[in-house]
């Protein structure tokens, strides 16, 4: 577990914080979240749904209009950047990207908080929105999905003994010089060799999950003047 073997040599009990750090994003989550911050960009969903003219008209077919809108940017968008995407006229056939590309702007805010200051918070006011039960109705799918964290993947490979590793605070944390970084990649590749039974995809999965929680020590460490091993127990957010 990450958060006990930060601290101390030998494996421990696991830490509430293992199950909220988020994954790292690969190639297509990259390109979806660029149609995400385009579509944003653009939308003026705020100015729209939350001006007082609109509280007094009906609200919710607002909220509406203006989310087909936003969903319709993001279809041209994803279509412009070669994403596999249904030409279909109903926004439906599409919900499966859509609800992807919203998860996966919530995780990389997650992972990068100095990031989307200017609109993520259109976002989860969009989001607050078109949960709502009436709004679901009219748009035809739910677009809100759990965020993908490092322990659901480990869950998924049946891999969550490796949080328990000894060797894993290496794997996953910081290196600050050339020979941290070479015994880094030498524990890496260690627990890959171990967990990963020779199947290549399961240890570009694996990789990517040491990658996240590498990603979130150096998060934690550059946020915090108290030191990694001191903080990591208490950084677990839900996102």
């Amino acid at each position: 577990m990450i958060a006990s073997v930060v601290a101390r040599p030998t494996a421990g009990p696991s830490s509430p914080a293992d199950e909220y750090i988020p994954l790292r994003l690969n190639d297509r989550e990259r390109a979806l979240l660029c149609v995400l911050e385009g579509a944003l960009s653009v939308s003026e969903y705020t100015d729209r749904v939350d001006s007082v003219m609109a509280w007094r008209g009906a609200r919710t077919g607002r909220a509406v209009e203006e989310l087909q809108e936003m969903l319709a940017y993001m279809t041209g968008l994803a279509v412009a950047a070669s994403l596999k995407v249904s030409h279909e006229p109903c926004l439906e056939a599409n919900a499966d990207v859509f609800r992807e590309a919203f998860e996966v702007g919530r995780r990389f805010k997650g992972m990068n908080p100095d990031k989307m200051r200017a609109s993520y918070g259109k976002l989860i006011y969009m989001l607050q929105d078109a949960t709502a039960p009436d709004v679901i109705r009219e748009l035809g799918f739910d677009p809100l999905s759990r965020v993908q964290t490092v322990h659901a993947e480990l869950a998924l490979l049946s891999c969550l003994d490796l949080l328990e590793e000894p060797e894993l605070p290496l794997a996953a944390s910081p290196a600050h010089s050339a020979e941290a970084a070479d015994a880094k990649a030498a524990a890496t590749a260690r627990l890959l060799a171990r967990f990963a039974d020779g199947d290549a995809e399961r240890a570009v999965r694996l990789e990517r999950c040491l990658l996240s929680l590498a990603d979130h020590a150096c998060l934690v460490e550059a946020s915090s003047s108290r030191g990694l091993a001191e903080v990591w127990p208490r950084s677990g957010r839900g996102l």
